[in-house]
């Protein structure tokens, strides 16, 4: 009876161990100092972002890469990307004639972080070869769509300033925000 307890234990000690996710809430994070885990990270960051949401969409870009897919890769950016080629750059074109042969290789050496790098927040895969993170909405950047509605326009430049003023940082889905290497 003791045997088959045992064998029991350690069948789901095993399972357990092979189904667990990948970003740990409790896995240490190397580089940051002060001890932090991944959890605690993405509460010092403001939890702008859930760590496993970070490592699934670096794994959706990594798929795309691997597959040479162009077009699957393009639809993971959202916005105007800050560093990089213009979206035009990739118009009639393949994925080999667009990324040297030495990226697949580099965005595909390593699993996705959990964590952010760096004060820009934001993730990486290669050598930076690729970046991605969630739109950042400053609350500046929503006055302009404000004015266009009526009941915003209206008011006065003060009012207008302290609505503004009193929004927090919004955060969109995740897109790809650089890349880097291109021919």
């Amino acid at each position: 009876m003791i045997k088959k307890l045992l064998i029991l234990v350690l069948g789901l000690l095993w399972c357990n161990v092979g189904f667990a996710e990948y970003c740990n809430d409790d896995d240490p994070i190397e580089g940051v100092g002060n001890d932090h885990t991944v959890k605690s990270y993405a509460e010092y960051l403001g939890n702008y972002y859930v760590p496993e949401e970070a490592y699934k969409f670096g794994l959706e870009i990594q798929d795309a890469v691997k597959n040479k897919d162009l077009d699957k890769l393009l639809s993971l950016i959202k916005d105007d990307l800050i560093s990089g080629p213009k979206m035009s750059f990739f118009d009639n074109k393949t994925y080999d004639e667009a990324f040297p042969v030495t990226f697949r290789g580099a965005v595909l050496m390593n699993k996705p972080e959990c964590s952010p790098v760096g004060s820009a927040r934001g993730f990486i895969l290669g050598n930076g070869q690729i970046w991605y993170d969630k739109i950042k909405y400053q609350p500046w950047d929503l006055q302009k769509d404000l004015m266009k509605h009526k009941w915003f326009s209206n008011l006065s430049k003060h009012e207008q300033i302290t609505i503004v003023r009193d929004i927090d940082t919004i955060y969109g889905p995740w897109t790809i925000t650089r890349i880097t290497e291109t021919k």
